[in-house]
């Protein structure tokens, strides 16, 4: 129901969807998918860098991405 509302709102918004998030401060590159989720775990930090990077350039709008790390 929340996905619903996101896509009849008027606002700029990125729902981001992730697997089990690692508490640790390594930063492993990280894979996105539109489709499926592309890994099975997420660094903490490697989510933290993402988030300021798509607020940044306002990446994926009105879009609902998988991320995940690499490998």
């Amino acid at each position: 129901m929340e996905y619903e509302l996101l896509c009849a709102s008027e606002l700029a918004w990125t729902l981001i969807r992730l697997p089990l998030i690692g508490q640790t401060e390594v930063a492993p590159e990280i894979s996105v998918s539109l489709t499926d989720c592309p890994g099975q775990h997420i660094s903490a930090t490697s989510l933290a860098k993402y988030l300021l990077e798509i607020l940044q350039n306002n990446t994926y709008n009105k879009e609902a991405p998988f991320i995940a790390n690499k490998g």
